[in-house]
């Protein structure tokens, strides 16, 4: 498992790598948060799919876009009020439509489907998605003209090895049977 998880963020690092102009990751401070911002999706996505039973998928997405927009405003307070970032609010047209598109329908329905999937076919299947975001980075950049490089195919590689070693049973885990859901 060590060694699969090594492989998913090499593959990670080396695909990062490619876009960053000076040859080293920019900002660890930002991998780092992506890093945790995933674990704790997929740690509270556990929790609503096996824990909090009878309740419905929207609600416990309402609920999860209630806490996180909570949580980013004390985030945005706190900068606010550390002097680190002055407010520039946009109430054009424009913005308040995509707000309504990123909050209401991006993120709102795709989260209730996220619980749906997780529910149906298992948090640990339907986590298996965050594997394929090097290959979903490299199919938008291409649409933006950069080219894919062989950097690119390597850590797309290296993460799907990765997701791959982590699903075969060894060692002491291959005698563990699979139990229902």
């Amino acid at each position: 498992m060590g060694l699969a998880i090594a492989f998913a963020v090499a593959g990670g690092i080396v695909t990062s790598l490619v876009s960053a102009a000076s040859g080293r990751e920019p900002s660890i401070i930002g991998s780092m948060a992506v890093l945790v911002g995933v674990i704790a999706y997929v740690w509270q996505t556990r929790v609503m799919v096996n824990r909090v039973t009878g309740v419905p998928d929207m609600a416990k997405s309402a609920f999860a876009m209630l806490a996180s927009g909570l949580m980013t405003a004390l985030v945005a307070a706190g900068w606010r009020l550390g002097g680190m970032a002055e407010p520039v609010p946009d109430v054009s047209l424009a913005s308040l439509a995509l707000l309504v598109w990123l909050g209401g329908i991006a993120i709102a329905a795709s989260t209730v489907l996220w619980y749906a999937a997780g529910r149906m076919i298992g948090v640990t299947v339907t986590s298996m998605h965050h594997n394929l975001v090097p290959f979903y980075v490299i199919a938008m950049t291409t649409l933006t003209g950069v080219a894919v490089t062989p950097q690119h195919l390597i850590g797309a590689v290296l993460v799907i090895a990765g997701a791959v070693l982590a699903q075969v049973p060894l060692g002491p885990r291959a005698q563990v049977k699979a139990t229902g859901p």
